[in-house]
């Protein structure tokens, strides 16, 4: 049932509020968003496409997503719909896709993965994370993703605000009261209250005045929730604009008559108009400076070029002279070249967790490789490729038992439908299974 002041308050806000507030008792349209490269290998049945991204369907159905092979492949995301609108805004905003960009509060992964997509490997995409069990999950999806030049770290506003206008856009997904997911998530309406809204805006506030030094002047703040309420979206907007050089930025919907503007400069998207969840987003540009609102010591980094023997590295990276091989934790890891300078930066105030191209260690002759290397869109298959079936693609994934029709011995890519899964090791009388216990399947997969 919803919160009595909820209710009273969404027919105040909007003529229509009856509506919406019928379309919250209506079951919500699962959506996903193709991988740009594996996304051809998925077999889900789709049904309309997402209209302002491409390579977004919603679904005809709902299926058991942990139990499709291919979405552990990285084949593609699961995201709600309305959040999808950042695709157009980043096509509106930039024809450079060589830009440095933030999202600040990633996890689980969403919008960062799409921002990922969008760049196709060009630029910097940092993805942070300040709650460190949210952050494990955030970089599982970055690295199923597979780019080199997307990010995790996890650490709080301020500090990444030490990076002085280091970002050309910072996308900012607010922690917000999380009204337009309440049909999705019920828990969202047990937690809500009137007073944990205005704890979200005051929340929203500190976190944008920490980050937005890390703006360049002339970048983009693109600021979203997921709530309805006023005081989390245009208030914080009209808030902004009188506390910082910013601007609203205007956006050209005139092909997407279901998405309203609102007084503000926002744009707001209604489950009742919107074949999606209830979703708010306003894109501000940065005119002239902002100061931390603390002082960040950064630690001389430098990372070291790892000295490689005896490993033919382009056999397991597709054009090896685009990185720089450094190690990290006795970790052979791939960064650009060009990105080499930001990585020392970033890594000057917090650790960088992954999102590189994370290879393997090396010991002696041999290289051990790392779960993140099959799934990489640099790994150039110097293993055996072992096609599976579904269960026993399952199996594996859960780290049960599973069979092989394979009479070659060592190290194999283990494989479903044409997309690597991960690693085995195949012996004479075992196979000994190199997927990462954390991320294993835990539900009855027979």
């Amino acid at each position: 049932m919803l919160p009595k002041p909820f209710v009273e308050r969404i027919q105040a806000q909007l003529a229509d509020g009856d509506k919406l507030l019928d379309a919250l008792h209506i079951p919500s349209t699962a959506s996903i968003r193709k991988h740009p490269i594996k996304g051809q290998y998925t077999a889900l049945e789709v049904g309309d496409r997402v209209p302002w991204c491409p390579d977004a369907y919603y679904l005809l159905e709902r299926p058991i997503f942990t139990l499709d092979p291919v979405f552990h492949a990285g084949a593609y995301y699961v995201q709600e719909s309305s959040s999808m609108f950042l695709w157009e805004l980043f096509n509106q905003l930039y024809l450079d896709r060589n830009i440095r960009v933030l999202d600040l509060c990633a996890a689980p992964g969403g919008k960062s993965t799409l921002v990922s997509s969008w760049l196709n490997g060009q630029g910097l995409l940092v993805s942070n994370e300040v709650i460190k069990s949210r952050a494990h999950i955030l970089l599982e999806n970055i690295t199923k993703w597979g780019y080199a030049n997307n990010w995790v770290t996890s650490t709080d506003a301020y500090v990444l605000g030490g990076l002085d206008e280091f970002f050309d856009c910072i996308v900012l997904d607010a922690p917000c009261s999380g009204e337009g997911l309440f049909r999705k998530d019920k828990s969202a309406i047990d937690e809500w209250s009137e007073a944990n809204c205005d704890l979200c805006a005051r929340r929203q506030r500190k976190i944008i005045a920490e980050t937005l030094p890390a703006l360049n002047e002339g970048g983009y703040l693109i600021y979203s929730t997921c709530t309805f309420n006023q005081a989390e979206n245009d208030d914080n907007v009209n808030w902004m604009l009188k506390e910082f050089p910013l601007e609203v930025i205007s956006i050209d919907i005139i092909n997407f008559s279901e998405i309203k503007t609102t007084q503000a400069g926002g744009y707001a998207f209604y489950p009742h108009l919107t074949k999606g969840e209830g979703f708010y987003c306003c894109v501000l540009k940065k005119t002239g400076p902002v100061d931390a609102t603390e002082n960040i010591r950064h630690q001389k980094i430098k990372f070291d070029k790892l000295a490689i023997k005896n490993i033919e590295l382009e056999n397991y990276i597709i054009n090896k002279e685009r990185f720089y091989f450094t190690s990290i934790q006795q970790n052979m890891v791939g960064i650009p070249f060009h990105l080499l300078k930001a990585f020392e930066e970033v890594s000057s105030i917090t650790k960088i967790q992954g999102g590189y191209l994370s290879i393997g260690e090396i010991k002696g002759k041999d290289l051990i490789p790392q779960h993140a290397l099959a799934l990489s869109m640099d790994f150039n298959h110097p293993f055996p490729k072992v096609e599976v079936d579904r269960q026993n693609a399952l199996n594996y994934l859960a780290r049960k038992d599973f069979q092989v029709k394979t009479e070659v011995l060592g190290w194999s890519t283990i494989m479903y439908n044409n997309l690597p899964l991960g690693f085995a090791k195949i012996l004479p009388n075992r196979i000994n299974n190199y997927y990462p216990p954390d991320w294993r399947i835990r539900m009855e997969v027979e």
